[in-house]
């Protein structure tokens, strides 16, 4: 920079600086909106954050869209794992038992578990991909296509899956003491969706939450009107349906949000 070009640009921070001398009120609103917009700033991308985070924890495990759940009945926070078979053995092919619940490591941290039927689980996720993987134009995801232990899973045995992005939180531990239980921890990659959540097996999740025989609930993924006044039957008094207004809600928090921010930034601009 030359000297000319410096002195030009002192005499500008001169000029600029008698100004807002003379104009306190100019300089306090210019001051006031730009650290208005750093902190709308900050907070999209807080919210944004925030926003996959919660999607990703809400959404079903190995990225399979639920259409409905069978919750257990009001009061009650699990229902035996018997309507599950029922509704198996009716034809209801298409779901997942669920049971979760949280764990503390041996550092003290706690993590949400969810445990699940991993042969079902397999099924419906490669039914899922090879059915609709062309359709959105997202890759299927395959189970068999990551190096894990799913013999080691079947058999119940203490493994869990991670994603990617929460084996890194956790330090990329091989193994952790869940509640006295040592278990074996398996990255694999964030598009499964699970969130901040472990994936067990059921069997291994009855035993790690103490809650044999017992479901959290069932996911179902395809809906089949012809046969749903029979499974209604069966279910009964033991659980209820509940359509999955997930993606409804997403797109109303989405416009909310959209329209909070458009006045947040009129009012950081003004």
């Amino acid at each position: 920079m030359t000297r000319v070009k410096l002195w030009h640009l002192v005499l500008a921070l001169r000029i600029y600086a008698r100004h807002y001398l003379q104009a306190p009120l100019q300089a306090a609103s210019i001051l006031i909106g730009i650290v208005l917009a750093v902190m709308l700033f900050v907070a999209v991308q807080a919210i944004n954050l925030n926003a996959k985070r919660s999607y990703a924890d809400a959404a079903e495990q190995l990225s399979l869209p639920a259409s409905q759940f069978i919750i257990p009945p009001t009061g009650q926070q699990y229902f035996s794992n018997d309507l599950y078979f029922q509704l198996r053995q009716a034809g209801l092919s298409q779901s997942l038992a669920v049971l979760e619940g949280r764990v503390r490591s041996s550092e003290g941290r706690r993590y949400s578990v969810q445990g699940s039927d991993v042969v079902a689980a397999v099924t419906a996720t490669m039914n899922h991909g090879l059915e609709h993987g062309r359709e959105d134009g997202k890759q299927p995801v395959f189970l068999f296509d990551q190096q894990l232990p799913l013999v080691d899973m079947l058999r119940g045995d203490p493994v869990a899956l991670v994603s990617e992005q929460q084996f890194e939180q956790m330090g990329r531990p091989s193994e952790l003491i869940l509640d006295d239980t040592k278990t074996q921890i398996y990255a694999v990659p964030d598009k499964w969706q699970l969130g901040s959540r472990m994936l067990v097996d059921i069997s291994f999740a009855e035993r790690l939450l103490n809650r044999p025989g017992q479901l959290s609930y069932i996911a179902v993924f395809e809906s089949q009107n012809q046969q749903e006044r029979n499974w209604n039957s069966i279910v009964a008094e033991q659980g209820q349906w509940i359509e999955n207004t997930q993606s409804s809600d997403l797109d109303s928090l989405t416009d909310s949000f959209h329209l909070n921010l458009t006045a947040m930034s009129m009012l950081a601009f003004w």
